[in-house]
């Protein structure tokens, strides 16, 4: 699979990173996974498919399909909380939470079921250039928008290699 600028907008991740609206960040990341699914769902159904087969318009409705054709359990199981969180937050709570944090930490420390090099998120960090120049942020800082951010690029972090393979 092509991996490139339209497939994972860098633009997208940089604002959901260094903004502080909670609810924007989930939204941001929840949009560039989507494009990922999207990418995935466009080069795995063929031509011959596409009269029967429409890339469904929500996130949620995309992950029995990314699941049938093939995307590996650990990814699907991250997605899934990560499309719960978004929900939540969009049409709930309004802020992240330590349960809706603990929850994705446990399935995205998973991602080790596919690549046992994926490190843990206790040993993974961000640099905000413009937000906060010079310093290194490390997962359970404390700041759960920017764990959010974290947890969710350690997905994509971990998509891309297999994505590129198939």
């Amino acid at each position: 699979m092509k991996i490139d600028s339209a497939f994972l907008d860098t633009e997208t991740l940089i604002r959901a990173a260094e903004s502080e609206d909670e609810v924007g960040t989930v939204l941001r990341m929840h949009l560039v996974l989507d494009n990922i699914l999207d990418a995935f769902l466009r080069e795995k159904i063929t031509e011959a498919m596409r009269p029967y087969i429409k890339i469904p318009k929500y996130f949620g409705q995309k992950i029995p399909l990314v699941t049938a054709f093939g995307m590996p359990i650990p990814f699907v199981r991250a997605l899934r909380v990560v499309n719960t969180i978004r929900n939540e937050l969009a049409h709930n709570t309004k802020v992240l939470s330590m349960d809706h944090l603990s929850k994705l930490a446990q399935q995205v420390n998973l991602l080790s079921e596919i690549d046992p090099s994926v490190k843990p998120l206790n040993k993974r960090y961000i640099e905000l250039p413009v937000a906060r120049p010079g310093e290194r942020i490390t997962y359970g800082c404390g700041d759960l928008r920017l764990d959010f951010v974290i947890a969710a690029m350690a997905i994509i972090h971990a998509m891309v290699p297999w994505l590129a393979k198939q």
